[in-house]
């Protein structure tokens, strides 16, 4: 089912419900009360969700219908599905990693929490409202984001060999997100930093010691 007939819906969240936003940002990081879903039932697209098991649909579909409280335009487009699980009591748990334009969001999730019933009880998560006026195309290339790691990090020697990369959109506490490379750079075995560095002007925006396991790439860790 296309969740697009969701944005034709714009609902407020239920006077009853315990929320908790961001003091940065106005987004929310807690929400809860016994059926957040209760006034979306009344839809029968939504319904047809519930019953059909559609748990990532479900989730989606609420955010959707509440876009505006949760500080985001488009949430079928913003959020990709992390995990779905069903725990021992046959609760729903949906992850959502947020995007802005297929650029991951540095460490920004939402988790929809559903009961037995595919009801919607409960909504954790940090993330940021929809980025506005955020540069998705680079000014530097991957190549030049090694060479300032190289040119901060003596201790990599000449090169940055075992340096891996990616595009992310970093968040700032102050200020609007930037676009940035999001480096690994492995010293040694027992040495490794990750640097985040603007993508237009090349400022190193945060820098912090990481250490791997043996044979895991640095790609494969998280924030």
């Amino acid at each position: 089912m296309h969740l697009a007939i969701f944005l034709y819906l714009d609902m407020p969240l239920p006077s009853d419900a315990d929320i908790r936003r961001d003091a940065n940002n106005g987004t929310i990081i807690f929400l809860r009360s016994d059926n957040l879903s209760e006034r979306l039932e009344g839809n029968e697209n939504f319904r047809v969700l519930q019953s059909k098991n559609s748990l990532a649909e479900v989730a989606l579909a609420y955010l959707t219908a509440h876009r505006s409280a949760f500080k985001l335009m488009r949430p079928s487009q913003e959020l990709t599905v992390c995990s779905v699980t069903t725990d021992d009591l046959g609760l729903k748990h949906i992850r959502f990693q947020q995007v802005f334009e297929n650029i991951t969001v540095r460490a920004s999730e939402i988790i929809v929490h559903l009961n037995r019933a595919n009801q919607v009880y409960l909504v954790q998560g940090r993330y940021i409202p929809t980025p506005e006026n955020v540069a998705t195309r680079p000014v530097l290339n991957e190549g030049q984001s090694f060479r300032i790691v190289v040119e901060d990090l003596k201790s990599m020697g000449p090169d940055c060999r075992n340096c891996r990369s990616g595009l992310i959109i970093f968040p700032q506490a102050q200020g609007r997100p930037r676009l940035a490379y999001r480096v690994w750079a492995t010293v040694s075995a027992a040495e490794g930093w990750a640097y985040v560095i603007d993508a237009k002007t090349g400022k190193i925006l945060e820098k912090i010691p990481t250490t791997y396991n043996g044979g895991i790439s640095p790609m494969q860790i998280k924030d």
